[in-house]
């Protein structure tokens, strides 16, 4: 039993179920921000991101999940699925990216409420699509008409930046970028238009910046749990980038630079760092 739970910004790799919320009774239990993925090769019964079915008396309660972010590459692996031995009532799904190599989403267990909208759920094998309930469905179209779920959902290609190297940060050309549902409390700060499906958001915009005792004071908004580190060049004709910080990890929507600078004009930009080239105090990769 649980009530109040909140699981959110891990990195959870080579698994054979993510998170598990089976049985995690009365609820409510947040998922968010999380990324699963590359996942080994174990079958198409196991790599589940979320795992939600059990056979056991008590149910699973009043679950959100919300902008995560699956990924893999192993075969006959589907992007999200739900088997059967379930019992569960209000799974809400909003602005995740599940993405596999067997069905982009497979339902065995019936009957079992979902909401699910504004989600991104693909499969890289283009003779798979949904399957509910033993039905076929090859287009998120046909899916949503048939059981009206993912009436504004997407199934196409993220576009991340080099999953190959788990890195799950939006391209610039990502079709994730302001196409997420606003959800009050969670993705509150985001960036463009509209929030990016999937855990990251893409970009960064500068709000306040200020010079306070020959010290630069710069403060920039920019995506959750992501790493920044603020660069200077003192022409954009000629740009000769130079990084003046130590890397920063946005732990919410802002991050903050101050540092020393002498009184020449320049410019300012900051760039985001890969989990990859980040290391933590003992020295090892995050990844």
């Amino acid at each position: 039993m649980g009530s109040n739970n909140r699981l959110y910004n891990n990195r959870i790799f080579d698994f054979n179920s993510g998170i598990s919320v089976a049985p995690a009774s009365v609820g409510p239990t947040y998922i968010f921000r999380n990324v699963f993925g590359p996942a080994p090769s174990i079958g198409p019964e196991g790599r589940l991101p979320i795992k939600l079915n059990v056979n056991h008396p008590l149910s699973t309660d009043w679950v959100y999940i919300y902008h995560n972010t699956s990924w893999t590459d192993s075969l006959e692996h589907d992007g999200f699925t739900f088997w059967q031995y379930s019992k569960w009532t209000n799974v809400i799904m909003r602005n995740n990216i599940f993405i596999g190599t067997e069905f982009a989403l497979r339902n065995n267990a019936d009957p079992n409420p979902v909401d699910m909208n504004y989600d991104n759920i693909y499969t890289t094998k283009e003779s798979r699509g949904f399957r509910w309930l033993n039905v076929d469905y090859f287009s998120v179209t046909n899916f949503t008409t048939a059981t009206g779920l993912e009436p504004n959902g997407l199934s196409t290609n993220a576009a991340f930046i080099d999953s190959a190297s788990a890195d799950f940060y939006l391209a610039t050309n990502s079709p994730m970028i302001d196409r997420a549902l606003p959800i009050p409390g969670i993705n509150d700060g985001f960036i463009g238009e509209a929030p990016d499906i999937g855990a990251f958001e893409h970009g960064a915009v500068a709000f306040s910046v200020s010079n306070m005792n020959d010290n630069i004071c710069s403060e920039w908004n920019v995506g959750p749990f992501t790493y920044w580190s603020l660069e200077y060049s003192p022409s954009l004709d000629s740009p000769a980038w130079t990084s003046v910080s130590d890397v920063v990890e946005s732990r919410g929507w802002q991050i903050a630079f101050d540092h020393a600078t002498n009184t020449s004009p320049g410019f300012y930009r900051v760039v985001r760092v890969p989990e990859s080239a980040v290391t933590n105090a003992l020295g090892a990769s995050l990844q």
